[in-house]
């Protein structure tokens, strides 16, 4: 078995590879490589027998935005291993590959989301719950001077300017650059409507099915509107026929009445110490008050 880094030519043959393994398919793969601004083929790691990929670690560079300051992170995405080849260890060499490439390349933290936290668990990474807000939408028509429409080409700077305006209340959250916005956001927004007033956009919700038959909220910037929040997603639910029932990660909401689920799959790793608000971040315990109220960011993820 041979481990390395991914060759330029190989790049088809690894994306074929990662959409065998995930139920999302090859075009998703290749689309979260060409479509980063970010990407490095050198932080494509894999482990390669007879000319054949069999498993895969990737690093995607992001920046977060904890308390202000602008954090360089190593994002692990893509980890994936043919089912004749688990139990091997074969992706643990490709995380320790992973964690080298980010000491490398000055991460001082590293994040990843997944639903088999122990293996990463091994590695130095720890898990902190995302909490999410579940809410029946009551029937009601939207306040006069109000309108909701589907995103069109037009909205995309609106949806832009709401996220600069407005995601600096979140913490952390992602910086996202004007190319960073038109390369990746603009392909990874969903099914999104923007909330009008008198016009003027004040407010978009990005939005799938849930597999139940309401609303999952990906990512809602409410404004100076938050009040509209259910009004706005109940009138998203009767225009697509999904059922009047949403789900949204509880840094996006501000309704204190509400049934609260939650998850560990956001995980993160301290790679060297870093200094955050006058302190320096070593461990576990000093980064965790940081995370207390990060969104899932379902747009970002890798």
């Amino acid at each position: 078995m041979e481990f390395r880094v991914l060759k330029e030519q190989e790049l088809k043959q690894w994306t074929t590879f990662c959409g065998s393994v995930f139920p999302v398919g090859e075009p998703y793969f290749m689309r979260h490589y060409m479509n980063d601004p970010y990407r490095d083929i050198n932080g494509i790691f894999v482990a390669v027998e007879n000319g054949e990929i069999k498993s895969s670690v990737r690093v995607f560079t992001r920046e977060l935005l904890i308390r202000d300051k602008c954090i360089r992170i190593g994002g692990i995405g893509e980890v994936c291993t043919a089912g004749t080849h688990r139990g091997q260890g074969l992706s643990g060499v490709l995380l320790e590959m992973a964690i080298g490439y980010m000491d490398k390349h000055d991460m001082p933290l590293s994040m990843l989301g997944t639903g088999t936290n122990h293996h990463y668990s091994r590695f130095g990474w720890f898990s902190v719950p995302s909490y999410f807000k579940v809410y029946s939408l009551p029937a009601c028509e939207l306040p006069e001077g109000y309108e909701i429409r589907k995103m069109t080409g037009s909205d995309f700077e609106s949806i832009k300017r709401l996220w600069r305006t407005y995601a600096s209340l979140l913490c952390p959250v992602y910086k996202r650059t004007d190319e960073y916005y038109d390369l990746w956001v603009k392909n990874e927004l969903k099914t999104t409507y923007v909330l009008l007033k008198d016009g003027l956009a004040v407010s978009y919700a990005d939005c799938v099915k849930h597999d139940k038959g309401g609303i999952f909220v990906r990512e809602y910037i409410g404004g100076e509107n938050m009040d509209m929040m259910k009004p706005f997603l109940y009138q998203i639910s009767k225009t697509e026929g999904w059922h009047p029932f949403a789900g949204i990660s509880s840094p996006f909401a501000c309704d204190p009445i509400f049934t609260t689920i939650y998850d560990f799959g956001q995980m993160f790793r301290i790679n060297r110490p870093f200094e955050l608000d006058g302190k320096t971040i070593r461990y576990e315990e000093d980064l965790r008050p940081y995370l207390n109220e990060f969104p899932e960011l379902a747009v970002d993820s890798y």
